[in-house]
């Protein structure tokens, strides 16, 4: 009981007195190119422009694992979007916008309390060969072009989201999210949930995952009409194997 109640206590606030069994790690990717872009026939159309996440999203993060004992462990990731050239969030001004989480790992698995990856997003990544270039979109030079994920209005992040993540067993893992949509009122407005499920084994990667996201109704204005309660729903299929030589995805 006394092991219950110290777990939630690091998991509410994660503080305490830092000790040998603690880690803070501090991260990040400051991915930058300077570009020169021409569209072809349209008059003035060179640029020439310095880029910031032309092969990654330039970031800054902090990470920290506190052992409880017990095979138990608590830990949190606070991570940061930023456009290296300019200085300015990536995230439209959210300070810690790609994952900002605190949870607990032990035996049973883990469980991230936050903002953090959606279970088809990490599970389509898994076998993109662009990492996250195809599902998640490529930038140019002033411009970017969104994935296959964006096309169809799922999220690669969601807000307020409880997630539950297997360890591997026999080479299977799964993951379950749940992301409240804190709407007064209604508790399905704004609702994200993402299931997924993942067989590895040599050279072997399979992996399947659902998301069905619902949408936050909007009330008629004079020049809009109402918008009704709507869900998103997608899912996919995909693997990978690898011949040493080259992998098949």
């Amino acid at each position: 009981m006394k092991k219950t109640l110290l777990a939630l206590a690091v998991l509410a606030s994660f503080a305490g007195v830092a000790s040998a069994q603690t880690s803070v790690t501090a991260y990040g990717v400051l991915d930058m190119a300077l570009q020169r872009e021409d569209n072809g026939a349209a008059v003035n159309a060179t640029k020439t422009a310095l880029d910031s996440g032309i092969q990654s999203g330039s970031r800054l993060g902090f990470k920290g694992t506190e052992d409880l004992g017990g095979g138990l462990n608590a830990h949190f990731v606070l991570e940061m979007g930023m456009n290296a050239d300019t200085g300015l969030s990536s995230q439209g001004g959210v300070l810690f916008g790609r994952q900002a989480f605190v949870g607990l790992g032990g035996g049973f698995g883990t469980v991230n309390l936050g903002r953090q990856y959606s279970p088809i997003f990490l599970a389509t990544d898994s076998v993109d060969p662009f990492d996250a270039g195809i599902i998640g979109g490529t930038a140019g030079v002033g411009t970017s072009t969104g994935g296959i994920l964006t096309m169809f209005g799922t999220p690669f992040r969601t807000n307020n989201t409880i997630n539950y993540t297997t360890n591997n067993l026999g080479g299977f893992s799964g993951s379950v999210a749940y992301s409240l949509g804190e709407q007064a009122g209604n508790n399905v407005n704004g609702r994200n949930i993402g299931v997924s499920g993942t067989y590895a084994n040599g050279p072997i990667l399979v992996t399947a995952a659902y998301n069905k996201a619902d949408t936050i109704p909007a009330a008629a204005t004079g020049t809009t009409a109402a918008v009704p309660v709507d869900a998103t729903k997608i899912g996919f299929v995909g693997g990978t194997f690898d011949f040493k030589v080259v992998k098949a995805a």
